[in-house]
């Protein structure tokens, strides 16, 4: 599920424009390397101008989906539109997606003696966007073992 609002002049941002019209959409998971990227991709821009295109980023295909994905990123979800809801007095636009394909960076990923695929958050390196130019990295990890 991702969230969507308006452009402050109140218009259809073309993200959610996009993907009603395409019925797909691909989430990223930006890393801490690509913040000033990702930032960039937040400006209101006219309608029709790609925000990939204005940040200097890159798409390359990704398996089996109809779109493709930002070349850098160390995870991308391929999904295809479930549902939308409006909610909120703004209002926002909760998207609902089913994950069909899923990318993780070979860097962030090992494969364990029982040959589970293990994934690495220190390698990951998540970048989430807390509002504005905010945002928030890893800290410290735990690990809290489970009881038998």
């Amino acid at each position: 599920m991702i969230s969507v609002g308006h452009k402050p002049d109140g218009s259809l941002k073309d993200t959610y424009r996009n993907i009603i019209e395409r019925k797909h959409f691909v989430v990223h998971q930006a890393h801490r390397g690509q913040a000033s990227e990702m930032t960039q991709t937040a400006k209101t821009l006219p309608e029709g101008v790609s925000e990939v295109t204005d940040a200097g980023l890159n798409l390359i295909s990704f398996t089996d989906s109809p779109l493709p994905r930002i070349e850098g990123c160390r995870v991308a979800m391929d999904c295809e539109l479930y549902e939308t809801r409006e909610i909120g007095d703004g209002p926002q636009f909760l998207i609902f997606g089913r994950v069909r394909h899923i990318y993780i960076d070979d860097s962030a990923v090992e494969i364990d003696e029982r040959g589970r695929v293990i994934v690495d958050p220190q390698k990951l390196d998540p970048l989430g966007r807390l509002g504005g130019a905010d945002y928030v990295t890893f800290g410290d990890l735990i690990s809290v073992p489970r009881e038998p």
